[in-house]
Formats: C-alpha cells, structure tokens, sequence
C-alpha cells in the first residue's frame, strides 16, 4: 500500500494540467474527472495506511533505494507536461500513459488482490485495490488514443529515434518495477504467487503497451503463467453492476460508510 500510495501522490496532478497544452473543452472534463479520481486514490491508501497504524512509514520513503528509482522513471514520465515544445510535451504523456497508468502499479495491484482471490483475506483493501485498478486502466487507455490522435496529425514525430526513446524508457521503468518487487519481497515469497510469475506479468503489460505503440515487444514472456493470472484481468476488465434483488452497490464507493479492522480482515 505504502508503494501505490506514493505513486498517487507523485501522479495526481498530471492530468489537471493537460488542458494548459491541449486546451479543448472534452479534453479538459477527462483531464479534471481524471485529476479527481487520483486525489480519491491517494486519500483511500492514506486512510488504509492510517487504520493500520502505517502512516509514518511515509517518513522513511526516502531511505528506500526501490522507491527512489520509480520516482526517478516517474519524475522522468511526467516532467514534459510542462514543456513548450510540442514533441516533449506529447512524449511525456505518451510515457505517463504507456508506463505509469498501464503499468507502474499493477504488481502491487495483483499482489494485494491476490490475497481475497487465494486466501480470502483482506477483502476491503482488495475491493478498493479493484476500483482503482479499473480507473488507472482507463486512465492508461484514454492517454493511448490521445497519442493515436496526435499521431495522425503529426506522424513525423514518430520515427525511428522516438521508438528507441520509448525502448530506454521502458528498460529503465522495468528495471525500477522489478527492483520494487525485490523489495517488496525482501523478507520472502509468498506461496501463492511467486515473484517470477509478478515479473513475468508486469513484463507482459510492459510488451502491451510497447505493441500499442506498434514497437515489438522487448521481454520474453511465459503464456502459461500468464494464464494462471487470468483472474486478475476479468477483474480489473470486467464491468459490475447493482445487485437488483438487494439493491446493494457493488461498486466502489467514496467512504460512504466507515470502515474497521475488522471489515478489512
């Protein structure tokens, strides 16, 4: 939680400012919708973090080597938002889509959720971790036909020296995702979901976004663990409506009820 809440206060005001670039109204009501749902995403962890007494270990992100290497990639990501060359500024958000909304939190996304899926714990956290894990796929997706749009205004920008950009800044974003893992995992595996299988996972969305892109995938992927993971897609893709015989939501819901340890638990 400690991981994905630093991401969503390092990322939360990307989207806010991309009507400063691309001043279109449309574009503008995602960019503002999508700015809010990642101040809910920062305060749901934060208020997580705080029931489990967590809260202070955001005082010691800067002492953790995994943490300083993803805000690095991140910074990197989000840093031509304000650019006004045209070029930089489309890179940036074509990084921030493809890498960041697409990619950066899954692995923790899937760890979480893996806890209710194979133990039946940690129901709450994993509901919340499936709300947010279905915007950030949006989020990722909406970037990608931005950048499809701009592309067939300006496809001279994206020549041969842009891919070999995009290709570094995917090796060195995988390479800070694994190195977060190894973190994570530091004090051992779990029997459920090993780490091999996570890396493998993370290294297919990074080969997604890459083919999105229409660059050739750069990792070598195993299909069969990916198929054991096929759980976590249905969840984050499919769409879930209201129970019509209780009339109950079974949707994500912004704190409409308080929660304890033990709805956690």
């Amino acid at each position: 939680m400690l991981a994905i809440s630093q991401v969503e206060v390092s990322v939360k005001t990307f989207w806010a400012k991309i009507y400063d670039k691309m001043p279109i109204p449309e574009i503008g009501a995602v960019g503002y919708t999508f700015a809010e749902s990642e101040v809910r995403h920062s305060d749901a962890y934060a208020f997580l973090l705080e029931i489990l007494g967590l809260e202070g270990e955001f005082d010691k992100i800067n002492e953790i080597p995994a943490i300083i290497d993803r805000v690095k990639y991140l910074t990197k990501s989000i840093e031509g938002i304000k650019s006004r060359d045209d070029k930089r500024f489309t890179l940036s958000v074509l990084l921030f889509s493809v890498f960041v909304e697409h990619v950066s939190l899954f692995s923790q996304f899937l760890i979480m959720m893996s806890f209710n899926k194979y133990n039946n714990q940690f129901k709450g956290i994993s509901n919340v971790v499936e709300a947010t894990s279905k915007e950030e796929d949006i989020h990722g997706k909406f970037g990608m036909a931005l950048i499809d749009i701009i592309r067939g205004e300006f496809p001279e920008w994206f020549d041969e020296e842009l891919d070999e950009e995009i290709i570094r800044a995917c090796k060195k974003a995988a390479k800070a995702e694994v190195k977060m893992l190894d973190w994570i995992f530091e004090g051992g595996e779990l029997e459920f979901l090993p780490k091999d299988t996570i890396v493998n996972f993370i290294h297919d969305r990074f080969n997604n976004s890459l083919d999105k892109l229409g660059i050739s995938p750069i990792f070598d992927v195993d299909s069969d663990k990916l198929e054991e993971l096929m759980w976590f897609n249905e969840e984050v893709v499919a769409t879930k409506g209201n129970d019509f015989f209780v009339k109950r939501s079974i949707n994500y819901s912004k704190k409409l009820k308080s929660i304890t340890e033990d709805d956690l638990f």
